[in-house]
């Protein structure tokens, strides 16, 4: 009994050595996680892209105080998404918004967002008196 505990022991190792011996270049041949799935990150690249990404439009209203071929500037009540008070300032009128001018002193209702070069409308319409 204990010869054939011997030989069928003997016999197992030798079936796991081998077994271990051929699996080796296949595992190696299997990419790595590392391999197959990145994991490198470029946090820079990503803020950049967040900085250049649409933001949020805010909308406020006011009245004109002038207006120019490329930019408005409007007196407006306060904007409290962005904490800020009532205040003059002006906005610059994007290509694809073109509207005619409106005239000076006109009441206003107008959206805008943030760009790189400030702030720049997105809508504007008059009020009705």
């Amino acid at each position: 009994m204990n010869t054939l505990f011997n030989i069928i022991s003997t016999a197992a190792s030798a079936l796991l050595y081998a077994a271990a011996l051929f699996s080796a270049p296949l595992l190696a041949a299997i990419p790595s996680m590392t391999e197959t799935m990145p994991m490198s990150h470029n946090h820079g690249a990503m803020m950049a892209e967040t900085a250049t990404a649409p933001t949020d439009v805010y909308h406020s209203r006011g009245q004109i105080k002038a207006w120019n071929t490329n930019s408005v500037a409007i007196a407006h009540s306060a904007v409290s998404a962005l904490n800020w008070p009532p205040m003059t300032m002006t906005f610059s009128l994007p290509d694809n918004l073109v509207p005619a001018p409106i005239p000076l002193g006109t009441s206003v209702t107008f959206s805008f967002r943030q760009t790189e070069q400030g702030y720049q409308l997105t809508a504007i319409s008059a009020q009705q008196p």
